[in-house]
């Protein structure tokens, strides 16, 4: 998840990176950062499949990231320019990819259907939570064609490295949900 002020990013350009919120040790971080923990997903078994942060600790790092931006800038300013943030996410291809298609907990759990209604329930639970923060402008970015990444098509290199036609039908599937 990435918040930062509207304004901010509009001049992303001038701005090289949005720095990580577990990094930045300065003023900066009253323009915007990123909380996003590479690797993880909706699933908290993914994030423990991959020894990454879950997507539970990030709403935790938000919810102190919060609290000193009011102490940085005062309640009031603090409140306006949470609220007018934009909230980027993307998230969703590591349940897949790194957890449910590679070990068995979850697809002995669920099929692919209830696995992706199980997803669509915590991000649902999420953006309610993360609006409930004062959040206003949710960015919830989609599903790609899976079978199109570079990840899967390599494991596809004896037919051509062709894209994995079962593998893009997924995120289809998802949106749907």
């Amino acid at each position: 998840m990435v918040g930062f002020r509207q304004t901010s990013f509009l001049k992303l350009g001038n701005k090289p990176i949005v720095p990580a919120y577990l990094s930045t040790c300065d003023i900066k971080f009253a323009t915007g950062v990123c909380f996003a923990s590479a690797g993880t997903g909706y699933d908290n078994a993914t994030s423990d499949v991959l020894s990454v942060i879950p997507l539970w600790k990030e709403l935790e790092f938000y919810k102190e990231y919060q609290k000193k931006l009011r102490g940085y800038l005062g309640k009031e300013k603090a409140n306006e320019v949470l609220g007018e943030a934009l909230y980027l996410i993307s998230i969703g291809t590591n349940d897949f990819l790194e957890n449910y298609y590679i070990f068995p907990g979850r697809s002995s759990q669920f099929s692919v259907m209830e696995y992706q209604n199980f997803l669509v329930q915590i991000a649902r639970n999420f953006v309610t939570d993360l609006h409930l923060l004062g959040a206003q402008k949710i960015a919830l970015g989609g599903l790609p064609p899976m079978g199109c990444l570079p990840l899967e098509r390599t494991t596809n290199i004896f037919f051509g490295s062709d894209c994995i036609e079962e593998s893009i039908a997924w995120p289809r599937i998802s949106m749907r949900s």
